[in-house]
């Protein structure tokens, strides 16, 4: 029998441990029945990385702040996804499209400490024959780069990006536009250039502070192949702050 995860509603089943999942979901409003296939091997974010070395560089305070283990992973998806509507007479009818699409999942074990994070760009850019996944994490100040880029070949550890991002996006000039990300590999540097979608403002209020995530569907760019993805950009101010309710 799979392994699986299931609630009310959503169902996760491990067909083949870390290349092979199903997820169906029932809501109201529509039924989801995918297949998430493997494009890539499963990369952990601490590949490459000496604990000691990385406790001294960062000091143990970030074992509090940051989930301690974490793993991205370039998928495949494909099934059905079922709307439920209504027509002019108020009949309900189905309507299902076919799904067959690139995408990602990734899995966190640990604590997270959202507002003593003052700031990450979290991106999962999806292209034919790469998947690229970069983190870049201000905490304490100090900042960590992260992420991976996987090819038919093999994971290329990323190790230091610079962002440049322009706000803007339906006139809110907190919520971002565009980003240039420049990633630096061992083997090479290139540019990723995203173009906002679809952007929902989420956000965390505690009594340390309020931490604000955009979460963005966005078009990339790279060197004349254009790809889709995820695009995080998280801030958090501490203090007591009221929460805008944005969404």
């Amino acid at each position: 029998m799979p392994a699986e995860i299931a609630g009310k509603k959503t169902k996760f089943e491990c067909l083949e441990p870390y290349k092979k999942w199903r997820i169906t979901a029932n809501h109201r409003k529509f039924d989801i029945d995918v297949i998430a296939e493997a494009r890539y091997p499963v990369f952990n974010y601490l590949d490459g990385e000496d604990p000691v070395e990385m406790l001294e560089k960062y000091g143990v305070e970030m074992l509090d702040v940051a989930a301690q283990m974490h793993y991205e992973q370039g998928m495949k998806v494909t099934g059905t996804v079922t709307l439920k509507k209504k027509d002019e007479s108020g009949k309900k009818i189905l309507e299902t499209r076919e799904i067959n699409c690139l995408g990602h999942r990734d899995h966190s074990w640990g604590t997270r400490d959202w507002v003593n994070i003052e700031k990450w760009n979290w991106i999962s850019a999806q292209f034919d024959d790469m998947t690229v996944n970069i983190a870049r994490i201000e905490v304490f100040g100090k900042i960590i780069y992260t992420g991976f880029v996987s090819t038919k070949n093999k994971n290329i550890p990323v190790r230091k990006v610079d962002v440049e991002t322009t706000f803007g996006y339906k006139d809110n000039p907190k919520w971002p536009k565009s980003s240039k990300f420049t990633i630096s590999t061992d083997e090479s540097t290139f540019i990723i250039v995203s173009e906002t979608i679809k952007s929902i403002n989420l956000q965390r209020p505690t009594e340390a502070g309020l931490t604000e995530i955009n979460e963005q569907i966005v078009k990339f760019t790279m060197n004349g192949k254009e790809g889709n993805g995820i695009s995080e950009y998280m801030q958090s101010t501490k203090g007591k702050i009221k929460s805008s309710g944005a969404l």
